[in-house]
């Protein structure tokens, strides 16, 4: 179902991989090096590794987007093809397109999914699933909101910056439509299995069909291993749909 979290480290962690004690596979993947940038364009990013995400705007036409992840296919700058938060439709334009064109397809989709912002089940994971696009979902941990109860956030260094930052919208998003009683209830159930919100939440997303690696941002060898150990995590059927119940709609954000 799933077996990897891939992470964003601090470069003394960049590079290193680790196995669970169930022998899945954790992979510390460092940040993309800018300064092997293909182009200058904006939102755009193409340098040498597994996989390169392609970010181009929205206004350009699948086609064009799509050409140019090919160019960093070709020299064999990349192995694989991905691309990040977007609609539904546009996203299957793009494949519509690599078919058609008999371009190389996105192989994964880098999303913006939770257990406090679900909009993603709507269209964008059905369509993964059908069409064989690997999922590794962005702020699995919303931004640190399931990290601690929700009335201590603002408390926190992070909490304030995001409080008074751009990202202010997106924590009132977290927030909203049943946000502050799922943060409880995950706090509640992490007393009761004598484990970290962080990892009940980790452990939520890990259990999502869909889902083959959340992306999980590390600073310290401490996080990673807590990250390693939601794998192992012993979470049931029940206890998802208690996490999962107070959830409704709120407002798409993480894509325009």
């Amino acid at each position: 179902m799933w077996s990897s979290v891939v992470s964003t480290a601090s470069s003394s962690y960049s590079g290193r991989s680790a196995h669970s004690s169930n022998g899945r596979y954790v992979r510390v993947a460092s940040r993309p090096n800018h300064s092997a940038t293909a182009s200058a364009k904006p939102r755009s990013v193409i340098a040498r590794g597994e996989t390169t995400f392609a970010r181009a705007p929205l206004s350009r036409s699948p086609s064009e987007r799509r050409r140019r992840s090919e160019d960093a296919v070709r020299p064999e700058q990349v192995r694989y093809v991905g691309t990040s938060s977007q609609w539904a439709h546009q996203f299957a334009d793009a494949l519509q397109t690599s078919d058609r064109l008999g371009l190389e397809r996105f192989q994964t989709m880098q999303n913006h999914y939770n257990l406090v912002y679900r909009e993603e089940e709507r269209e964008m994971l059905p369509l993964c699933e059908r069409e064989g696009v690997g999922v590794i979902p962005w702020s699995p941990l919303p931004r640190g909101y399931l990290t601690r109860p929700h009335e201590e956030l603002a408390d926190t260094v992070r909490g304030e910056y995001m409080e008074n930052s751009q990202f202010a919208e997106r924590i009132a998003t977290y927030r909203a439509n049943g946000g502050e009683e799922i943060d409880e209830r995950v706090e509640e159930l992490a007393d009761e299995k004598g484990v970290t919100m962080a990892q009940i939440a980790l452990s939520w997303l890990l259990h999502q069909e869909a889902v083959d690696a959340p992306i999980v941002g590390t600073t310290s060898g401490e996080h990673l291993e807590d990250a390693v150990e939601a794998l192992d995590i012993d979470v049931s059927d029940s206890d998802l749909v208690y996490l999962e119940a107070p959830y409704g709609p709120v407002e798409i954000n993480g894509h325009e």
